[in-house]
C-alpha cells in the first residue's frame, strides 16, 4: 500500500479505518478464488424506454490482472449497474462491481420510446480458477436492484478465446507505480492519424499535468498512473453529425450525441477496450483531435474531451470527476433530452447531488448548518457548503452542496464535497 501524504490524513483516515477489516477478510481470499489475469465479457444491453435484457456476445482472458487484489467486493454503492461473481458451487459472493451505461441515457429519450436499439458493454474482473456465476442486476434505489440477467461460466471453457498481443506502442507519463496499488489510467488517441501521434502525446501530457495541478488530484499523484496507447486514426478529427461532417477514425467518436451538440461519446466499446489491453488499465480516458468544444463521461464506462478547444483542459477533468468518481452534473440545461434522469422519490446515488430523501448519507455532516433549504445563491454563502437547488439537469427538487463547482460551472474547481468524494474513490480504487 502507497504511503499516505500528510495532507491526506486527516481526510482519508476515517475511511481507512472503516475499510480495514473489509479489505484483511479479502485480501486473504484474492490467490483462493481468482488468477493473475482478467476475465473481460463483452455484452449487448437491448432493450426500449420499457424493455431493457443483456446477452453475452464473447469472452477474453487477458494475460494480466492490474486491479486490486484486496478490494474485491466494492460497498461503495455506486453505478446504475452491478455485476456480482459467485463460486458456483458455494454461491460465495466473490467480486462486485459497480458502473454506468449509454443505454439507460438513452432509454430517457423521446427515441426510446418508439425504438429499440442495443448498445456494447464490457465487464471486466480477476480470472476465476473455478466456476462462476455472473449476476446482473439494475438499481431501483439506495436500497433495492432487481436481477436482470444471470448466467454460469466454467473457466475451462472453450468459448473463452485468448487475447492476443497488442500491436500498438505505449508511453507512460512520468514514474509507474505498482499496478495493484495505483488507479491505472489509460489514455487513447481518436481522429489522430500515424504523423498526429507526436501530438497526441503532447496533448495527453498536457491534460495529464493540468489534472494534475487541479485539487484534491495535485495531493494524489503517487496513485495514479498515466499510460498513452500510440493507435492512429486513418483521418484526423471527428464526427459532427449536425454539421455533415464525418470521418474515418479507429473509435467513430461523434458529437451531437442523445441530442446534445456538446455531447461527445463513442459507441464503440469492444475496439475502444481492445486498443486499451496493450495496458494494464482501470479507467480509459479517450483523447479526441477536435477543436470542438464538448465531451462525456460515464462513470466505469469511460471518458471522452476534445482536446483544441480553449477550455478542453476543464472538461478533461469534469468528465473525469464522472468517469472515475461517479460525481453528477450539478446544472441544469433544457437541452439534456434526459430531464427525468433522476427520480424526485429515489435519493440518487451520486454522492455530490440529492433530493433530500436520504441527506444524511451525504454531505449533512459538511453543511452549514445556519443554511436554509434550499440555502441563499449570495456571495456570503459562496465558500458554504449548503443544499443549493438546481442540479441533475433540472431547477427544481435537486439540490447540490455548492453555489459553484467544476460539476456545474468549468473553471469553478471541485468543491469539497466533490474533493471529498474523490479521495474516497482513491481509496476503494488502490486497496
Amino acid at each position: 500500500m502507497h504511503s499516505i501524504n500528510k495532507g491526506l490524513f486527516g481526510t482519508l483516515l476515517i475511511i481507512f479505518v472503516n475499510l480495514n477489516l473489509t479489505v484483511l477478510a479479502q485480501s486473504s481470499k484474492f490467490n483462493k478464488w481468482f488468477n493473475h489475469q482478467t476475465l473481460r465479457i463483452n455484452l449487448i444491453h437491448s432493450g426500449s424506454s420499457k424493455t431493457e435484457h443483456y446477452s453475452v456476445h464473447s469472452y477474453q482472458r487477458i494475460a494480466l490482472w492490474s486491479g486490486s487484489t484486496n478490494y474485491l467486493l466494492d460497498t461503495s454503492g455506486y453505478g446504475d449497474i452491478h455485476f456480482e461473481v459467485l463460486d458456483s458451487a458455494s454461491q460465495t459472493p466473490i467480486y462486485l462491481r459497480g458502473f454506468d451505461n449509454m443505454f439507460y441515457e438513452w432509454q430517457q429519450t423521446e427515441q426510446a420510446q418508439t425504438e429499440q436499439r442495443s448498445f456494447e458493454e464490457v465487464i471486466r474482473f480477476p480470472f476465476p480458477k473455478k466456476s462462476v456465476q455472473i449476476m446482473i442486476y439494475r438499481r431501483i434505489s439506495l436500497k433495492k436492484k432487481v436481477l436482470l440477467h444471470s448466467f454460469f461460466l466454467n473457466p475451462r471453457s472453450v468459448e473463452i478465446e485468448l487475447a492476443s498481443q497488442s500491436t500498438y506502442a505505449n508511453v507512460a507519463f512520468g514514474q509507474l507505480s505498482s499496478e495493484s496499488k495505483a488507479v491505472d489510467v489509460v489514455v487513447l488517441p481518436d481522429g489522430y492519424t500515424q504523423s498526429e501521434m507526436p501530438k497526441f502525446i503532447k496533448d495527453s501530457e498536457r491534460m495529464i499535468s493540468f489534472l494534475l495541478s487541479t485539487p484534491p488530484f495535485d495531493s494524489l499523484r503517487e496513485y495514479f498512473n498515466f499510460r498513452m496507447v500510440l493507435a492512429p486514426s486513418v483521418e484526423s478529427g471527428t464526427d459532427i453529425p449536425g454539421k455533415g461532417i464525418w470521418k474515418n477514425t479507429l473509435l467513430d467518436s461523434h458529437f451531437n450525441s442523445l441530442g446534445s451538440d456538446r455531447y461527445l461519446t463513442t459507441q464503440s466499446i469492444f475496439k475502444m477496450h481492445d486498443m486499451a489491453q496493450a495496458v494494464p488499465y482501470d479507467q480509459v480516458y479517450v483523447l479526441v483531435n477536435s477543436p470542438t468544444y464538448g465531451g462525456g463521461g460515464i462513470y466505469n464506462y469511460y471518458n471522452l474531451s476534445s482536446v483544441d478547444d480553449s477550455l478542453s483542459p476543464w472538461v478533461f477533468i469534469h468528465e473525469f470527476g464522472h468517469g472515475f468518481a461517479g460525481l453528477a452534473d450539478e446544472y441544469e440545461d433544457d437541452e439534456i433530452s434526459y430531464s427525468t434522469l433522476y427520480s424526485s422519490a429515489e435519493e440518487p446515488w451520486r454522492p455530490n447531488i440529492t433530493n433530500l430523501a436520504d441527506s444524511t448519507a451525504k454531505w449533512q455532516n459538511m453543511a452549514d448548518s445556519t443554511l436554509g433549504v434550499p440555502s441563499e445563491e449570495i456571495d456570503e454563502n459562496r465558500q458554504k457548503i449548503g443544499f443549493y437547488e438546481g442540479g441533475g439537469y433540472v431547477s427544481k427538487g435537486i439540490y447540490r452542496p455548492y453555489i459553484s463547482c467544476e460539476m456545474r460551472s468549468l473553471q469553478s474547481g471541485f468543491c469539497p464535497v466533490c474533493q471529498k468524494a474523490i479521495r474516497q474513490m482513491i481509496v476503494w480504487s488502490t486497496q
